[in-house]
């Protein structure tokens, strides 16, 4: 990954699209009884934690997956590893279902984009936590 300056200069360059489509997100059904009103977008839980793209402090974000199975092992933590498991061990959750119109997308998972921002396909997907918890650079909060 590019340094902070860097990815600042190559982002300028690079074109971006629209996006127009539904995408899902899932909150434990606990969450959302717990505030006073239902907040199921609720979008600083990635700000005071740390999440894959957002460090902690890092901006607002409202994480959302394309497939409604995508957005329930990444909202409960359970991965195709644990998938057997999930349905007997997971919180129970709640799907919503989102139509979104983004005006302004980044598409990195393009390989010339990765490329123009010095990234891998490996960089972006690989173990964050492990990276945050030691206390290293995560190349993906850049």
């Amino acid at each position: 990954m590019l340094s902070a300056k860097q990815l600042a200069v190559a982002l300028k360059s690079i074109s971006t699209q629209e996006y127009s489509r539904n995408v899902f997100r899932a909150v434990e059904l606990g969450a959302l009884l717990m505030p006073k009103h239902m907040q199921p977008l609720y979008d600083l839980g990635p700000r005071a934690t740390g999440q894959r793209y957002t460090p902690v402090g890092g901006p607002r974000a409202l994480y959302a997956a394309e497939h409604p199975a995508t957005a329930y092992f990444e909202g409960t933590g359970m991965f195709t590893a644990v998938a057997a498991l999930a349905h007997q061990n997971a919180p129970a959750t709640v799907t919503f279902n989102l139509s979104v119109h983004l005006q302004s997308l980044l598409d990195v998972t393009d390989p010339s984009v990765q490329s123009r921002l010095g990234t891998t396909e490996v960089e972006l997907t690989r173990c964050w936590k492990w990276q945050m918890a030691m206390g290293q650079v995560v190349p993906t909060h850049v």
